[in-house]
């Protein structure tokens, strides 16, 4: 009796383990910073993410900087919802001043970049 609930205990306390250790990863992020020839971060500078591919593989975002000069992209695919480890490249223009810069997101992670513009 004592080895047949010992067992019952133990592959319940397995099981539970097992369960609720793995969950899907959080989305990454990048956070670009826009700085201008003289190291000014640049407000309502337009950044572009994207890259190249045919139909759900195609990335193409559009995003401006706030005040502080920075933009935030979180990325998972579109079909399936997972986060999804990614190498995006990077443009930002305000004006006549541009800059390009090539980025990779990781799941779970936040990173950090700077794009200086030059004219």
């Amino acid at each position: 009796m004592r080895i047949l609930l010992f067992t019952a205990v133990l592959l319940a306390a397995i099981t539970t383990s097992l369960s609720s250790c793995y969950s899907e990863p959080e989305p990454g992020t990048i956070t670009i910073t826009v700085l201008d020839a003289q190291d000014f971060r640049v407000s309502e500078a337009e950044v572009r993410f994207f890259q190249s591919g045919n139909g759900s593989g195609q990335i193409d975002v559009t995003r401006y900087t706030n005040t502080e000069g920075e933009v935030s992209y979180s990325h998972s695919d579109p079909v399936s919802g997972l986060a999804l480890e990614v190498v995006l490249n990077v443009s930002a223009t305000r004006g006549a001043a541009t800059g390009q810069t090539v980025v990779r997101i990781i799941p779970g992670e936040t990173t950090r970049e700077t794009v200086t513009i030059y004219e």
